[in-house]
């Protein structure tokens, strides 16, 4: 017979010793119905006076969405870029100032930046660098920064220099003035050559330091004065200086040891299951998505760092570690470590680690830091990773979907090749508190973090991606202020299913007290599995100081490696409606 404990609901007291909690709920979702596997990086930004979004949703368009009610996103029309060039590439949006990095012919061909009204109506256009990939407005929408990234052609034989474009709108965008920083003064030889970090990954084959520099993605100080650039390939930001139209320095980032307790990782996609642990490999943080922020009158940046190996026909950088040969002097148990239980599937570059030049590898370092990261914004020194904390939280929060591509039937798949894959992140302010999203490109969905203190941000929860939401990529937040609801706006916008999901967010620093109603739930007390009934929707078990251990989209739950004690119970409906029961786990 089983244990049904009726309980009527209750309020729950909590004291906010994990900080102030913060909900997503999902108010809906925007689907092109274009076919899987997008072709560019899928960005959807906000113009809170016409409170609409546009969004490269097709190669060769922008797509223009009505948001003004958030639950009912509608296609208005769309903006046809093929006048202009071949792919959309990326889009910004300021003051109903829409801009659009547009390719060229070819990926190493000049690229257009394209500037329209709110309405889709043509203003102006400029060229900037090859491959401009993607493009932020400064705060006061003076400025347009461009990060071209001057990609190579599949046999590596063409590799265009990479660059950055400050387009200045000082007279509209109908008389921008356009400067590019290019990157040939660092060459060897070249008057900056001694102020060159020469840690900086540059390693194409035959490649100058100016064509191996590829800008991936900017980021604009609250000041306006700075740009943050990612530079992914070579594992560096750099700083420029907006007004000067130059280069101020080039941070490298260094690398994050996997031996370190603290910085596991799963580093196979064949060892039976979720297995974190040490090991020794070096992970190349290599940011994608960058943001920046300021505390206290010190400036930071944020990064999301995704990692990215170079594979082309002309060169190709990764490699298994079973495939490679590794220095009986610096590696022990090699046979062991070399299979696919323990670091054998695991990919690394075969560029960097050999430092010998015999052949052997002596140090090994795989893509990306499998996290995000908080820097200065003076010196480029680390002030925190988040180590092995998104495969520890998706491991027990999300354990059926833990390192997969996004897809069923694809667990532990992507363990072997960057995890879980942060790719963005984006900053926000809820109730005055600053928050980092952090979208995770594999297994999906989006980690929340508390970042009033940049030296121990707090993890607040992890919101998985809705059904049919496949790859997030971007992530726009909408303020409170600019919302159309009046309260603060998530948009998600995902690559391979050319989807947008829209949450709402709301902060409070207790677990919600209960509605009024009864629901069931059993055994209770439990030694592990919790049956939910007279209700649908999330479910989240926080322990005694409010912190989040759990979450289930599913009527039962699993948790069985929870410490016996009593824990709390938060389930919402569809509606978005709340209760909480207390658990007791023996």
């Amino acid at each position: 017979m089983k244990n049904i404990v009726l309980i009527v609901l209750v309020l729950i007291i909590c004291l906010p010793l994990c900080g102030q909690n913060l909900d997503l709920s999902l108010l809906s979702r925007y689907d092109h119905n274009l076919p899987a596997g997008g072709e560019v990086e899928i960005v959807a930004p906000y113009d809170s006076a016409s409170q609409r979004l546009f969004a490269n949703l097709e190669r060769d368009r922008v797509t223009i969405i009505d948001l003004s009610n958030p639950s009912n996103p509608d296609s208005i029309g769309s903006i046809d870029l093929t006048p202009y060039g071949t792919l959309a590439l990326n889009v910004a949006v300021k003051n109903s100032l829409v801009a659009v990095a547009v390719q060229g012919t070819t990926k190493q061909d000049s690229g257009s930046v394209v500037f329209f009204d709110s309405d889709g109506d043509y203003i102006n256009d400029v060229t900037v660098g090859p491959a401009p990939g993607m493009l932020s407005f400064t705060p006061s929408g003076r400025y347009v920064v461009v990060a071209n990234e001057g990609v190579p052609t599949d046999d590596y034989t063409n590799d265009p220099e990479g660059s950055i474009s400050i387009i200045d709108l000082m007279n509209g965008a109908a008389s921008p003035v356009v400067a590019h920083i290019g990157f040939s003064d660092y060459n060897i030889g070249s008057p900056k050559d001694s102020l060159f970090p020469t840690s900086v990954h540059v390693y194409g084959p035959g490649a100058t330091r100016a064509q191996d520099l590829e800008p991936e993605f900017v980021a604009i100080s609250s000041d306006g004065q700075k740009a943050y650039v990612s530079l992914q390939e070579n594992n560096a930001v750099m700083l420029i200086d907006i007004a000067m139209g130059a280069v101020d320095t080039i941070f490298f980032l260094g690398y994050k040891d996997h031996g370190l307790a603290g910085n596991e990782l799963d580093a196979s996609d064949q060892d039976g299951g979720v297995n974190i642990a040490q090991w020794p490999v070096y992970g190349m943080y290599q940011p994608d998505g960058i943001a920046s922020f300021s505390k206290g009158g010190v400036d930071y940046f944020i990064t999301a760092n995704e990692g990215a190996a170079r594979k082309y026909t002309g060169f190709d950088e990764g490699e298994r570690v079973s495939n490679l040969s590794l220095d009986t002097t610096d590696f022990n148990n090699i046979g062991s470590l070399q299979t696919a239980a323990a670091i054998g599937r695991l990919k690394v570059s075969k560029a960097f680690g050999d430092t010998e030049k015999d052949g052997n590898m002596d140090s090994l370092y795989c893509f990306g830091g499998r996290s995000f990261s908080i820097w200065s914004a003076s010196t480029g020194d680390l002030v925190y990773d988040s180590g092995d904390e998104f495969e520890q939280k998706t491991a027990l929060l999300t354990p059926v979907i833990f390192n997969s591509a996004g897809v069923a039937n694809t667990f532990d798949s992507r363990s072997d090749n960057k995890g879980p894959e942060p790719e963005d992140v984006v900053i926000g302010n809820v109730n005055n508190r600053d928050y980092a999203f952090i979208g995770l490109e594999q297994i999906g969905g989006i980690m929340v973090y508390d970042i009033e203190d940049p030296a121990v941000p707090e993890f607040i929860t992890y919101e998985p991606a809705a059904t049919g939401d496949v790859s997030p990529e971007a992530s726009v937040f909408i303020s409170a202020q600019e919302s159309p609801l009046g309260q603060a706006l998530l948009v998600v916008s995902h690559e391979a299913s050319s989807t947008l999901a829209i949450y709402a967010l709301s902060a409070s620093n207790s677990i919600p007290e209960n509605k009024t109603g009864n629901i069931i739930i059993y055994p209770n007390p439990t030694t592990g599995i919790l049956n939910l009934e007279g209700m649908e929707g999330k479910l989240e078990v926080y322990d005694l100081y409010g912190c989040l251990i759990q979450t289930s989209v599913s009527n039962t739950m699993d948790i069985s490696h929870a410490a016996s004690g009593i824990y709390f119970l938060k389930a919402t409906d569809e509606w978005g409606r709340v209760s909480s029961l207390k658990v007791i786990k023996e």
